[in-house]
């Protein structure tokens, strides 16, 4: 793996961490504290960063229909559906 590979895959893992990280700290949060305006809104960032995960998925996806299928364990649906552990017809954030 080059330098540049690796330090590419660190720059993923650094933003997966700190996505991890936010997740778990909004589920931490008790939303009954917050007034419903604000709960609200927070809903609405909440669903524009889940589509726009899913947009992210679907790039990865993407890139890997450009794999050699024997490179990365056969057909990229199955895959990613083994990958993931969801049926095949199953996706998304919700």
């Amino acid at each position: 793996m080059s330098s540049m590979a690796v330090a590419a895959t660190a720059e993923l893992a650094s933003a997966l961490d700190a996505l991890d990280a936010a997740v778990a700290r909004i589920g931490e949060l008790n939303f009954d504290d917050y007034e419903p305006a604000a709960r609200l809104r927070a809903l609405e960032r909440l669903e524009t960063a889940c589509r726009r995960q899913a947009v992210a998925g679907h790039d990865i996806i993407t890139s890997l229909t450009r794999e050699d299928p024997a490179a990365i364990g056969g057909a990229v649906h199955k895959v990613v559906a083994d990958w993931l552990t969801f049926p095949r017809f199953v996706g998304g954030c919700n």
